[in-house]
């Protein structure tokens, strides 16, 4: 992945959202067992928590 995440249906694969904070590359994502949330972490060491609506 980029310094950006991006959000979209897996049936699909329509992209619904792409989410711009890091510095440098994605390396690991995570969804909240409810799916409001998705947890993204960096080369960057930043981890971000990215509330979806």
């Amino acid at each position: 992945m980029t310094a950006q995440s991006a959000c979209g249906m897996a049936q699909t694969g329509q992209l619904l959202q792409t989410l711009k904070g890091h510095k440098d590359s994605v390396c690991s994502v995570a969804w909240s067992s409810d799916g409001r949330y998705l947890a993204s972490g960096s080369e960057d060491q930043t981890i971000i928590i990215w509330g979806i609506p």
